[in-house]
């Protein structure tokens, strides 16, 4: 409330000394000088401005959410809740996505080249994955069955 009240007095105050120091200016030009009127002029302008001045600085509604919960049960680690939801949303869509095909593409392309030195399109990848789990992770996308998504991770959790 203190910051407030502050503020409409320095506003009164600088209205004061804008109605003044015009006034002073009309009187040095040697225009007619009406008060009232011009007091009324320099006060709509001066509610103007610091409405726009309110407006730009004041205090608004906070909208930043800080949450309380974990993304992902405690202990449990944040890359594995990462794929379960990738598994469950795969098995749950109602359209086709890439996703889940792309995300073992990826993990067993980089498995490769880290433990075989190969990369997931050479052929001899396709003799350490399997035709069957190959095929899956190099041909189109396709709604992948629970065997299928089992199959994938064993295999590339063996590489």
């Amino acid at each position: 409330m203190r910051s407030i009240s502050g503020y409409w007095w320095r506003w009164l105050t600088v209205t004061g000394l804008a109605f003044g120091g015009t006034w002073v200016l009309m009187a040095a030009f040697d225009v007619g000088v009406r008060p009232g009127r011009l007091l009324l002029l320099i006060a709509v302008v001066m509610a103007v401005l610091a409405l726009a001045n309110i407006s730009v600085i004041g205090d608004g509604p906070d909208w930043s959410v800080d949450s309380i919960q974990s993304v992902t049960p405690p202990g449990q680690d944040t890359r594995l809740g990462m794929y379960t939801r990738v598994i469950s949303g795969h098995l749950d869509a109602r359209q086709l996505d890439p996703a889940l095909r792309d995300r073992f593409a990826d993990l067993a392309d980089r498995l490769l080249h880290q433990r075989h030195g190969i990369g997931l399109h050479d052929p001899g990848a396709t003799h350490l994955l399997g035709e069957e789990v190959a095929a899956i992770l190099t041909g189109p996308p396709r709604r992948l069955s629970r065997a299928e998504i089992d199959r994938c991770v064993t295999t590339i959790e063996e590489l």
